[in-house]
Parts: C-alpha cells; structure tokens; sequence
C-alpha cells in the first residue's frame, strides 16, 4: 500500500506540474548553439535575453519580446557587435525603458532600448561579464565578474538611467574577490544586496547606494549563491548551489533549507517559490520550512559554458507578483544544437493544487490503496485455491 501511495503521489506530481505551467515555447533561431540567460517583464510583455549564433557568427545578441499572458512572439531585435563572443544576460524594465546587460567580446556591455526594442544606446567597459542588473528607479545597480590577470574578480557598478553613464564601481581585486558576483538587488530597506561566490564558497556582499561596503556575509556553503529577493520586511532570501539562506535587513541570518541547488526564487503572499534541481518547484514559509513541491516539465540542460568556466546554468527568470517566467536550455535534435525553453508558471495553481495535492492523498488514497490491497489479496487466495486443487 505504501508503493501505491508513492506511485499516486509521484502521478499526481506530474499532472500538477503540467497544470501550473501556463504556457512554454521553445525558441531555435539557428541552427547552431542559442541560448536565453535572463528574462524581465514590463507591461503585458515578457523580454528574454541570450544570444543566438550560426556558421557566419560565435554568438550575436538577441532579445525576444513575448506576450506574457499566451507567450506569442511580438518582436526580435538581435545585434552582432564584434567576430567574437556576444552575449546578454541579464535585463529590467524601469519606466518605458528596457536595460540589458551582457558582453561584447571580453567587456561589459550595458544596453537601453525603448519597450518596442526600435531604439539603442550602448556603452562598453571593464573586460571580463556582467551577471545581473536591478534598479531602484533612479540607477543601475549591474553585478558581475572583471578578468584581473586572466582571474575573475567581483565587479559591481552603479550606472544612471539616462545616459548609462558610470556613477560609481566597486572591484575586489583582492584574493577574496576572485570569483564572480552572480545576482543584485535592491532591498525595500534600501541596501544592494550582492551574491556570489569566491574560493571558500558563498560570499553576499551588502552595499549602500553609494556601492561603499555595509557587511560581508560568509554563510559557509560550497560553491556559490546566485540571487537574492526580499519580502515586506526587508528580509532577504539568498538562494543558490546547496540551498536557501534568510537574512534579517541588516544580515543577521534568521533560517536555512539546505540539501538541493536553488536556481531561481521569487517571493509572494508569505511564501517563497523557489526552482530547485533545475525541474522542481518548491514552495516554502517565510521560516524555510517546506509547504509542497511540484516537478515541472520539461527538465532544462544544467550547465552553461561561459568563456571555457563550467558553471551552474542559472536557470534565469522574472515575477509579476502572480507568474513565474522561466527561460533556460533544452535540446531540440542532436543537429540543431541548444534552443531557448520559455515558459510560466502560476503560483496561484501551485497554491491550488498544492491544496488539492493535500486533499486527494488523505482519505481518497487511503479507500484506493485498501481496495487494490483487498483485491490483489482475493486473486492470491484464489490462486493458492487452484493450486490446493490442481
């Protein structure tokens, strides 16, 4: 009875992950190697951001702009700005802007654009990828790596909105900033929270506005953090390899779940939905402590190369306060290489059938486990019966 339960439990798992994704795309512009990186949503669209690339290019820069209720293809916009490496990764709508941020060649790039993606500004900058961007509607916070002697060091600017131009920069060229800062934001108590990674494991940096140092947080995990979100309070939820870390505003850690890699959080409604494992949606209090989990088809490709660095694929995404939309890399055929993956999810069907989830493996399961029971033992009673007679 109990495998019977495990396999009900492990079905209804998968139809719930197949109700709660409202609509998924894939996306193979060439047919060589694409991929989407990071995705930002303004208005009724959904803007994903990556490269796409073909015999006649490495990689060029693209960006898709998607209905965000039905994910239909409004526009492309794409740019191939050296012969080598172009790649975006990160972006943010702020008022009727579009920023973007990503590399041409070897050197950060930060893009503005308008929302019908018809217009560009661009400036170039340090040599090495920027990683993530947030906005406190007044700046440009862009978190990343500088190459320092061929070494990734910890790279964070502070840009202004209009002209893109360079207001402050912070650079750890230290030998505990050799590594990469893979995700920013802005927390509603008005810190720059940065997360990252260095040689011992995780490293959050906590800024002012001005980029000058408020804490450093060394939580002691492997590998790397890669984001951060933050609920009413200003507490921030710090996710990544190995887990997710609750901080107080000003850095006091407050709880752990650890024991699965994070690769995108969102928060809403006392709750933190968290992408685990690459295909598994967890769902979480505001203690960490674990509601349900449902497991999302299709499962995305788990790792990315950037520059020759086999990193972690973040599976990168954006939240308008009710929708998860996700992008990251699957296979369409052995000859046509990596395409994007696009899809939503609505964490109001995941609250729904998490609920349902809970209703249907009480009683129901319980009457359908005895009845199977009961009549897988009547056959055996028959059986040893004919074999009493035979």
């Amino acid at each position: 009875m109990a495998r019977l339960l495990l396999v009900f439990v492990a079905l209804f798992s998968a139809v719930a992950g197949a109700a709660v994704v409202k609509w998924a795309v894939v996306s193979n512009p060439s047919s060589w190697i694409d991929g989407p990186y990071g995705a930002c949503v303004g208005g009724g669209y959904v803007y994903v951001v990556g490269f796409d690339s073909g015999p006649g290019a490495v990689s060029e820069w693209r960006i898709e702009k998607r209905d965000k209720s039905s994910g239909r293809l409004v526009k492309t916009w794409a740019l191939d700005p050296t012969d080598g490496y172009d790649v975006l990764t990160s972006c943010v709508v702020v008022g009727d802007r579009l920023y973007v941020v990503g590399y041409a060649g070897f050197r950060w790039a930060v893009l503005q654009l308008d929302l019908d993606l018809s217009s560009l500004r661009y400036v170039e900058g340090a040599a090495g990828v920027p990683l993530s961007v947030a906005s406190d509607g007044q700046h440009l916070y862009i978190a990343g790596f500088q190459y320092i002697d061929f070494v990734p060091h910890w790279r964070v600017e502070k840009r202004r909105l209009d002209d893109l131009s360079l207001a402050s920069a912070l650079l750890l060229n230290s030998t505990e900033g050799q590594g990469a800062a893979w995700g920013v934001g802005v927390s509603p108590a008005g810190y720059i929270w940065v997360a990252g990674n260095n040689a011992t494991g995780w490293r959050i940096e906590i800024l002012d506005r001005n980029l000058s140092r408020v804490a450093v947080l060394r939580p002691g995990l492997e590998r790397g953090a890669l984001g951060v979100v933050f609920d009413e309070g200003g507490n921030a939820y710090v996710y990544g390899d190995r887990g997710v870390v609750k901080f107080s505003k000003d850095g006091m850690q407050l709880a752990r779940a650890l024991g699965f890699d994070a690769m995108e959080a969102a928060y809403a409604g006392g709750r933190l939905y968290v992408i685990a494992d690459i295909s598994r949606l967890l769902v979480l209090d505001t203690e960490l402590r674990k509601i349900g989990e449902v497991y999302l088809p299709p499962e995305i490709q788990k790792h990315q190369r950037i520059y020759g660095i086999e990193v972690p694929q973040k599976v990168s995404g954006s939240f308008d306060g009710g929708t998860l939309y996700m992008v990251g890399s699957t296979v369409v055929n052995t000859l046509s290489g990596d395409a994007w993956l696009i899809y939503a999810v609505s964490t109001a069907d995941v609250d729904l059938y998490l609920l349902a989830g809970a209703l249907t493996t009480a009683a129901p399961v319980a009457m359908a486990a005895a009845a199977l029971a009961g009549a897988y033992l009547a056959v055996k009673r028959r059986r040893r019966a004919a074999a009493a007679l035979a």
